[in-house]
């Protein structure tokens, strides 16, 4: 417990996680008892780097929860401060509960990506490319107020040249109604390998003209999910082979929460955003 006010904007408290289990799962609870205070809290590691950190626990309530999964043993600090900690002008007492447990974990089924079930989301068959020295294979999440910028970003891969012999680009894009009318404002989810710029549009026109035509029509994908991703990835390797391949991923994110808000599939609090561990089972 504590109180948090102009002469005293934060708390440092040292938090040791020794089990030698690698499933630590850290909760920090932070409650306002009394005041107005506006609660926040940082998870530190030992050389000084943020790991985790929040503000409100969920919208409308300014009380801080972290729920800090896969803690790798080792010396943290909590820090319990106030929104915009020094320059804060909320002040009260707090209570603070830390719990370490240990997590249970099942195997997860594996993601749906044989042949059969990449045709059965739509995925085409097309004649694998000869291998290239690079594949970019890039999973762009427009399905938000994003689009714009990121319909910016497809014609900047067009102006570089698009998909040669050397570098292959195949691209996954899902977009959204209402916030950009670029290249006939379509709102579902394509599949391209993408080609040179043939408008000779540059980057300060708006709405830039997305020349590349789709190699296929998806439909309304669930970009967030990770088996979308593994799926794209299973399908753009096998179809365009290379010595080294790099991911691009375009999209809101969080840091170490995650990345890809869908908002078409998204719940408000976006806890169903692509997380890092998502990320790992998909690669």
């Amino acid at each position: 417990t504590g109180t948090i006010n102009n002469d005293t904007p934060y708390f440092e408290i040292p938090l040791v996680v020794d089990a030698t289990s690698d499933k630590n799962l850290v909760i920090l609870d932070m409650q306002a008892t009394s005041g107005d205070l506006d609660t926040l809290l940082y998870v530190v590691d030992n050389y000084g780097i943020i790991v985790a950190e929040n503000d409100d626990s969920v919208p409308g309530n300014t009380n801080s929860r972290i729920e800090f999964h896969h803690t790798p043993r080792g010396r943290y600090s909590i820090i319990a401060t106030r929104y915009k900690v020094e320059e804060g002008k909320t002040t009260g007492d707090f209570e603070l509960s830390v719990s370490i447990l240990t997590e249970e974990h099942t195997a997860l089924p594996p993601y749906s990506v044989s042949e059969e079930d990449l045709l059965a989301v739509g995925f085409p068959e097309i004649n694998p490319r000869a291998e290239a020295e690079w594949t970019i294979l890039a999973y762009y999440g427009a399905d938000t107020n994003l689009e714009a910028g990121i319909i910016y970003d497809f014609n900047e891969f067009e102006l570089a040249g698009g998909s040669n012999e050397q570098v292959r680009i195949a691209m996954l894009l899902d977009r959204i109604p209402g916030y950009s009318d670029a290249s006939g404002d379509w709102d579902s989810t394509r599949l391209f390998e993408i080609s040179a710029d043939t408008s000779g549009d540059e980057n300060d026109v708006y709405p830039p003209t997305i020349d590349t035509e789709p190699l296929a029509e998806l439909g309304e994908l669930n970009t967030e999910a990770g088996e979308t991703l593994a799926q794209f990835l299973v399908w753009g390797i096998k179809n365009y082979p290379a010595e080294h391949y790099a991911i691009a991923i375009g999209g809101h994110g969080a840091g170490w929460y995650g990345i890809i808000i869908d908002q078409t599939n998204a719940d408000a609090s976006f806890t169903s955003m692509l997380s890092l561990s998502e990320l790992r089972r998909a690669f």
